[in-house]
């Protein structure tokens, strides 16, 4: 039962109806001027691209993720979406755009493939429901942002059991479930992913997205909230009279920056994103004021195996 399950499991995941078997893997860049904490993902997921990006997330620190893909392997996918999770990082996905807007659109982003590639559709809705903190790339426009059912390719159907094939596809809805739920996307995309055919793609309208997908969690932005006072409220206790120019300075547009509801989520996920990224390349740092002491880090060194199954 054990090997058919790991079997049944690489069947399940392998395959997304946007892609052939044979597509090469995704482009995985630093933004075009390379001196943008954000890194494109251009193409098909296939894998070793969760490995390729943290490769390069290793060399430089990432803030976002822009998202370019048809779809791809949706286990490679969500390898790489827990990456992105554990960096609390933003992930963003193109507007529909037309002419000279749609080149300007693929130029800005250093898109190779346009006409296949500035979407993000398929197994790319599993890195994009990944981030933190979720965005297009234009203020207005509708985001390309597309889901529809996983499948198995029709070779792999003939390999199996009709018993085992239901049972793969039981065992299909149950990962993809628990992975949404695990980043924090209610169940109503499940439902409406696996009741689009392969051939079909269900795309979320603007109001939608605006309305359950767009912008900071809401328990992360519950969290900043909750830290911020407590580090404001230590800050008051603080007596500043023997600090430094400098500190006092610095102590002051804390106190600005945190009491200001915009402002202090920026900074404050700034701050996170940056912390955990030392700790991924085991850097020397001082702890986040935002640390909570005596609770364990969430990547405690940079043998955390990522890009695992």
């Amino acid at each position: 039962m054990g090997i058919f399950v790991n079997h049944a499991r690489w069947l399940v995941l392998t395959v997304c109806a946007a892609c052939a078997a044979t597509a090469q893997a995704a482009d995985i860049n630093k933004a075009p001027g390379g001196d943008k904490p954000l890194v494109i993902i251009e193409g098909a997921i296939n894998n070793g691209d969760c490995n390729k990006l943290l490769v390069l997330i290793r060399k430089s620190f990432v803030k976002a993720v822009y998202l370019a893909s048809p779809g791809g392997n949706v286990l490679e996918a969500m390898r790489i979406g827990r990456l992105v999770r554990a960096l609390k990082l933003e992930t963003i996905v193109p507007v529909k755009r037309e002419g000279e807007l749609r080149t300007q659109q693929a130029a800005n982003f250093g898109i190779k493939n346009p006409d296949d590639n500035l979407v993000c559709a398929s197994a790319c809705f599993f890195v994009f429901a990944a981030g933190v903190l979720r965005n297009q790339d234009y203020r207005f426009g509708s985001p390309l942002l597309g889901i529809h059912r996983p499948y198995l390719s029709e070779s792999d159907l003939k390999s199996l059991s009709v018993d085992r094939a239901l049972e793969t596809a039981t065992r299909t809805r149950a990962i993809v479930e628990n992975y949404l739920k695990e980043m924090n996307v209610r169940p109503f995309y499940t439902d409406q992913m696996f009741l689009i055919p392969k051939e079909q793609m269900y795309w979320v309208p603007v109001t939608q997205f605006r309305a359950e997908l767009e912008g900071l969690l809401p328990e992360l932005k519950e969290w900043i909230n909750a830290n911020a006072q407590r580090v404001l409220d230590l800050m008051k206790q603080t007596d500043t009279s023997d600090f430094p120019a400098r500190a006092v300075e610095f102590d002051k547009f804390l106190k600005e920056t945190l009491s200001d509801p915009t402002r202090r989520e920026a900074f404050v996920l700034d701050d996170l994103q940056f912390n955990s990224w030392q700790k991924l390349i085991g850097a020397s740092f001082s702890p986040s004021i935002f640390d909570i002491p005596g609770t364990p880090q969430d990547i405690p060194n940079t043998n955390k195996p990522f890009c695992k199954n």
